[in-house]
């Protein structure tokens, strides 16, 4: 088993096409939806299966599925990082707006003592 870390492109390769199996394949003609696997070939050869002649015929999207997995989960580790962090950095912002007002207040007040 090897972590994926490789190279991503493929995923968002090519345009998403739509297209209907030969009759004999599928005589109802249900519309099906994919990327054409020459154009994906061109970006990432590991995501495509070959015919005899050596020739990609078909994109292998249980990879392309793997693959994207496993960016949704990084990307989604990254957002959890990153909205930590900016909880971080708000907590000292908001304890320091505390400070301020607590010091308006102190001030107000002194001023009101010195006034009498």
């Amino acid at each position: 088993m090897v972590v994926l870390t490789a190279n991503l492109k493929g995923i968002s390769c090519g345009q998403p096409v739509t297209f209907r199996y030969k009759c004999d394949l599928d005589p109802a003609g249900i519309p099906q939806f994919g990327l054409v696997a020459e154009q994906v070939e061109k970006v990432n050869p590991n995501l495509v299966a070959r015919d005899g002649e050596g020739k990609a015929y078909m994109v292998r999207y249980e990879a392309v599925n793997a693959m994207s997995l496993n960016e949704f989960l990084r990307e989604h580790l990254r957002m959890n990082s990153r909205n930590a962090r900016s909880r971080t950095w708000k907590r000292p912002l908001q304890s320091s707006k505390g400070i301020s007002k607590r010091k308006f207040r102190l001030s107000a007040q002194a001023s009101k003592t010195r006034q009498r």
